[in-house]
């Protein structure tokens, strides 16, 4: 009986091990994005929306601006959208595009007065 016993909760707890795996939705840890500030102003913050999925990222102690961005899985080129913060305004600057769903490596933007510029660093 006691080996009966031992025997249904070693069983029930795979079970339930196997259950809590199931459930879990992988993560995605996003892709790596590093702004650089070639505007000549302070900026405490950025908006950037890639094909919908928003995100915000915050200067950082060394001025640095980067951070994971969620992107979503098409193909297609997707529209990018950034938004500046600064101490006493907000600017809207054209992006362009980004079609590197499946790239391994650094994502760049250059915050330049007119545009956004990306490049790719493998």
């Amino acid at each position: 009986m006691k080996a009966l016993l031992i025997l249904v909760i070693a069983f029930s707890s795979i079970w339930i091990i196997s259950w809590l795996f199931l459930l879990q939705k992988p993560i995605q840890w996003g892709h790596h994005f590093t702004f650089h500030n070639e505007l000549g102003i302070f900026i405490d913050s950025i908006q950037i929306s890639i094909g919908g999925e928003e995100r915000i990222i915050t200067v950082r102690e060394d001025h640095t601006l980067e951070g994971n961005c969620q992107v979503n899985e098409i193909y297609a080129p997707q529209e990018v959208r950034i938004t500046i913060f600064t101490e006493d305004q907000i600017i809207e600057i054209p992006a362009d595009s980004f079609n590197c769903y499946n790239c391994d490596g650094y994502h760049n933007y250059d915050l330049q007065p007119q545009r956004a510029v990306y490049w790719f660093q493998p």
